[in-house]
């Protein structure tokens, strides 16, 4: 018997320059607001997502961002106490940073 087997020579993990750079959450940990502050590439309508530990979204804004340096007030509202993950998404690129509310 004879097997025909194929090489796909671009199988492999690749990286994708990201279009959101520099992103921080300060300060961290906070209690009642923190600012997200970022470089973006291109100017962009991108989503704003905060999950908690579970991966359960608490809270979600839609934003425009601009090309160049940019700030986001995130405000604890009704946030309990503990580790959130922050996510900065606009369907190409995507950033992730961890963050903590305290009492």
């Amino acid at each position: 018997t004879k097997v025909a087997a194929k090489v796909c020579p671009s199988v492999g993990i690749t990286d994708v320059a990201s279009t959101f750079t520099s992103l921080s959450v300060k300060p961290n940990p906070f209690n009642t607001f923190a600012t997200l502050t970022f470089d973006a590439a291109e100017a962009t309508s991108s989503f704003v997502t905060i999950n908690d530990l579970s991966g359960k979204t608490v809270w979600s804004k839609e934003v425009e961002i601009s090309n160049g340096s940019n700030s986001i007030v995130i405000e604890r509202a009704n946030l309990t106490a503990g580790i959130y993950f922050v996510n900065l998404s606009n369907g190409k690129s995507s950033v992730t940073k961890r963050f903590s509310i305290v009492d």
